[in-house]
């Protein structure tokens, strides 16, 4: 994939996420060593390490690597919400840390880190793209936008122009795919079954993931036919 983006204006960050650090900072010396522009970075999650562990984790991989990270907060797959002070002193310690993608599904906590820190802020709840922009995220990591990219991305250009009725009017019609993706616990699914309804060929989900129930489809399928 890096390959791929060499020479092109497109940003490619890659994730990142273990539960030991020391194969973090393999990971992420790896990622220094492609044409990726940055790494992803999620605490580690399942023996749910205090506020402390998690800030040295960003930190021992702040302090070998050269490109910039992004701070992944999500609770709901890392057991961890990253409490706002541990954030700020992620955004005054470490250098590298510049961005961060906010999940946790708060609007306010969007709002007091955008209004708090320095870090360029993320959308990472699909449902909430319309209102992290409203209080001042920067971009969206969005899975709806897999589905219905021209969507997505003109709901992005719409409120980044400040024509919030155009753009409400659109997330009323994209609303709803963000929240079943939410929602159902089967966001892979739900892309890989859309590319396939595309004709995109996106193919069965690797197991454990199993595939969506007949009503979910048609579901999917209705979602999908105002949006592109």
């Amino acid at each position: 994939m890096s390959g791929q983006v060499e020479g092109h204006d497109t940003q490619l960050l890659v994730g990142i996420a273990d539960e030991r650090t020391d194969k973090v900072i393999e990971y992420a010396k790896f990622v220094e060593q492609t044409n990726a522009d940055g790494h992803l970075l999620i605490n580690s999650f399942y023996m749910t390490p205090t506020e402390e562990e998690a800030f040295h984790q960003f930190k021992d991989v702040n302090d070998v690597v050269t490109k910039p990270i992004m701070m992944y907060n999500n609770p709901f797959t890392a057991n961890v919400d990253l409490e706002n002070e541990t954030i700020y002193k992620i955004d005054k310690e470490l250098d590298k840390v510049q961005y961060i993608k906010e999940s946790t599904g708060d609007i306010r906590k969007v709002r007091t880190l955008v209004e708090n820190t320095d870090l360029v802020m993320f959308c990472g709840s699909d449902d909430l793209a319309y209102e992290s922009f409203a209080v001042g995220a920067t971009g969206w990591v969005s899975v709806a936008a897999n589905i219905a990219p021209n969507s997505a991305s003109k709901l992005y250009e719409l409120m980044k122009a400040g024509d919030y009725e155009a753009a409400r009017a659109l997330n009323k019609d994209l609303l709803p795919l963000c929240e079943f993706l939410e929602d159902s616990g089967k966001y892979v699914q739900i892309v890989k079954k859309a590319m396939d309804l595309k004709g995109l060929n996106g193919g069965p989900s690797r197991k454990p993931r199993l595939g969506l129930t007949d009503e979910e489809v048609e579901k999917l399928k209705g979602l999908m036919e105002k949006l592109d």
